[in-house]
């Protein structure tokens, strides 16, 4: 709720593409779903991807909002931050001294949590989204050129959720072993929503 209403504060408006640049970590999962219930689209990106990659998919993208894992990580952003003008926000998830213009993660979610007052439609307003709108933009490896961004709607993701669980003998006293990067949509898929959904400790 936190995380949504900090987004919401922002004034972004639905469809707008938020990234998401880290390893899997707790963050990361709150980020995605403080996104998609306000109704935003992520961009997740590969912690492995040199600057200029990551650059290239940025911009492309139109990424507003970006979270960034670590100082390693920020450094490769810093880097190539003047050639992202639509990049007005950035956020890092570790508590490390930060150069001007980089909110924490922890101040992030508290501005959040001070605003969820001003938005108890949070819910309400996340079940506003259709399966036709989208949830997220996936940029391929590739072999190529430049990486190609796959639109995914909040349908083709709940399909393939409701479908894996009509055939995967999962319970909820099962526990689940974060392995792929969630960058990745199968770990995304069936090692986060499928799991979230059925309880399932990860």
């Amino acid at each position: 709720r936190a995380a949504h209403a900090a987004l919401r504060e922002l004034g972004l408006a639905p469809g707008e593409r938020i990234g998401i640049l880290s390893e899997n970590r707790p963050e990361w999962a709150i980020t995605d779903f403080g996104c998609l219930t306000a109704r935003l689209v992520d961009v997740p990106i590969y912690p492995t991807l040199p600057a200029r990659q990551m650059q290239y998919i940025l911009h492309d993208a139109g990424v507003r909002v970006l979270f960034v894992s670590s100082l390693v990580q920020l450094a490769k952003i810093l880097e190539i931050r003047a050639e992202l003008p639509a990049l007005t926000k950035v956020v890092l998830f570790d508590e490390a001294p930060r150069p001007d213009g980089v909110e924490s993660f922890t101040d992030f979610l508290a501005g959040g949590a001070a605003a969820e007052a001003r938005y108890p439609d949070w819910e309400a307003a996340a079940r506003l989204a259709t399966p036709g709108d989208p949830a997220t933009l996936i940029y391929t490896s590739g072999t190529t050129g430049n990486p190609k961004g796959v639109m995914l709607s909040h349908g083709n993701i709940t399909s393939n959720v409701v479908s894996s669980l009509s055939v995967l003998d999962i319970r909820a006293d099962d526990e689940c072993l974060s392995f792929l990067p969630l960058s990745h949509i199968f770990e995304r898929m069936v090692g986060h929503y499928v799991m979230v959904y059925a309880g399932v400790l990860i």
